[in-house]
């Protein structure tokens, strides 16, 4: 490998090894380089005659990551076309590569790194949370995938399947062998065997591809498209025209006539497309936000990450309380005043957990453990209640008979999923958005966080707020601050006070601007 590349090549017993490795990363994000010297690679391996190709990271709890899809938005016209093709180019020549091609998944596999894995003839994956499969396109950006996962997913899985990876399903590899994604399913610490095993049993049957999967007939596809759409109704207001975009696109591999070179052209109309709508922007901004949260959350005085053990496909809470419990954090899941360093996990189950009042130097290994485990810790110091608690109360009060205005307006939560103690009728998004926004100003005020990023992270994870409107405090005092205080007082007056010494202290957080 070249100083600096990324990748390094070896070849054992006629079989070529590629491993990513993102210079000075702690995760594997793909770049122009990257793609580069894998295409070198993999080009020089094939001409010295490999029999097979195995592509693994080098990165402890990742696989790839991402592909820098921020920087794609901020091109325009030809450079985010070039940009794009560069991928596309490397996945092509991956997916025609004349031996079998492997890959080894044993760390987070996001949005273009599932789309890498799926030019591959077969797929390894570990038995841990760290390996994750999830394509994050639709549910954390609100754009349409770009390197050809609209075109791989439902003809390798099926229809039903695939449309639920698209849209942000992450099932554990167990569930995802079942459907024909993952071929073999590693315990932890055993991938090596696994991987030996399975060459084995390929040179035995002659290094063969992957057989294409048969196509389902004209009536079960349109069975199945047709149950897909009206589940759509059952989304979020913000997410249906987009899931249909996604549908659509899925499709064209499975009717007659179909040529990948059209399907892959369609996605890139498709994508354009995406990347110009205000839903994607506001998404995009919300990355940011999370970004933040997170450092907020860990703070700078934080102390050296330390490697965990790993930890199965889908840790119970069980396991997670005894992890926790051995860092100074004691799980809960019932909403109590929380005395000491505990963490609550929301009911129903969402990604989100509060840490709180954890000490300072337990931070990062809890919530590194969190984050590994799929969950979206946010570390608090609340007076009182769980702040999470409180969001989620003041939600359900304010939201109770307006379930299908707020399930339009985006919010995935409904109140009756909340409480069932209250069913009174009433209520509005605008009451529910303000009833909100009065509980995170409260929290702010008090110091509870660290800034407004975690409280809408908090928010966004807990009630499923749209990413497509960006964060929920700025939706609202985006629209200029004098108009938010007047939505305040009209539904929360004694909150308009506490609202004004919040934005006096974050006010380029909140972007504030009269209309």
């Amino acid at each position: 490998m070249t100083p600096g590349t990324g990748c390094r090549a070896q070849m054992r017993r006629g079989v070529l090894h590629l491993t990513l490795d993102a210079p000075g990363a702690p995760v594997n994000v793909l770049t122009l380089p990257i793609l580069s010297s894998l295409a070198d690679e993999l080009s020089r391996g094939l001409a010295r005659g490999a029999r097979a190709v195995v592509l693994r990271s080098g990165k402890p709890g990742s696989f790839i990551n991402g592909a820098q899809l921020l920087l794609a938005a901020s091109l325009r016209g030809r450079a985010v076309r070039d940009y794009v093709g560069a991928f596309r180019r490397l996945y092509a020549q991956f997916a025609a590569a004349p031996v079998p091609t492997l890959c080894l998944v044993e760390g987070s596999c996001f949005g273009c790194g599932m789309e890498l894995s799926l030019r591959f003839d077969y797929r390894l994956a570990a038995d841990a949370a760290e390996a994750r499969f999830s394509m994050t396109e639709f549910r954390d950006y609100a754009i349409v995938t770009a390197f050809g996962g609209t075109q791989m997913l439902s003809p390798l899985v099926g229809l039903p399947a695939g449309m639920d990876l698209l849209l942000g399903a992450e099932p554990p590899p167990r569930q995802l062998q079942a459907l024909g994604l993952v071929d073999r399913v590693a315990p932890p610490g055993r991938m090596e065997d696994e991987l030996e095993r399975f060459l084995g049993e390929l040179e035995e049957r002659g290094w063969p591809k992957r057989a294409p999967r048969p196509l389902p007939s004209r009536e079960a596809l349109v069975k199945a498209q047709a149950s897909i759409a009206r589940g759509f109704q059952a989304r979020p207001g913000p997410d249906r025209a987009l899931a249909r975009t996604y549908l659509k696109l899925a499709t064209l591999p499975m009717r007659p006539g179909y040529s990948l070179r059209d399907g892959m052209a369609a996605e890139l109309r498709a994508f354009l497309g995406s990347l110009r709508k205000a839903e994607a922007r506001e998404a995009i901004s919300f990355f940011f936000i999370r970004q933040a949260s997170r450092a907020g959350s860990l703070g700078s005085a934080a102390p050296a990450a330390r490697r965990n053990a790993p930890l199965p496909a889908r840790p119970s809470r069980a396991l997670l309380r005894r992890k926790l419990r051995a860092n100074g954090v004691a799980l809960i899941t019932k909403p109590r005043e929380p005395r000491g360093p505990q963490a609550f996990m929301p009911l129903p189950a969402r990604p989100l957990v509060e840490l709180a009042n954890v000490p300072r130097s337990r931070v990062r290994v809890a919530f590194e453990l969190l984050e590994r485990s799929g969950l979206s810790p946010v570390v608090t110091s609340p007076r009182g209640s769980f702040l999470a608690a409180r969001l989620a109360a003041a939600y359900a009060k304010a939201g109770v008979g307006a379930d299908r205005a707020l399930l339009a307006f985006g919010f995935a939560v409904l109140p009756e999923q909340l409480s069932k103690r209250s069913r009174s009728a009433g209520g509005s998004v605008r009451r529910a958005l303000f009833a909100l926004a009065a509980a995170a100003v409260s929290a702010l005020d008090e110091g509870a966080v660290a800034g407004p990023a975690q409280v809408d992270t908090m928010i966004h994870s807990l009630l499923g707020f749209p990413v497509a409107r960006g964060s929920l405090l700025r939706h609202l005092v985006g629209r200029g601050e004098a108009a938010f205080l007047r939505g305040l007082a009209g539904h929360f007056p004694g909150a308009v006070p506490v609202a004004e010494r919040v934005l006096k202290r974050w006010p380029a957080f909140y972007g504030k601007r009269q209309r």
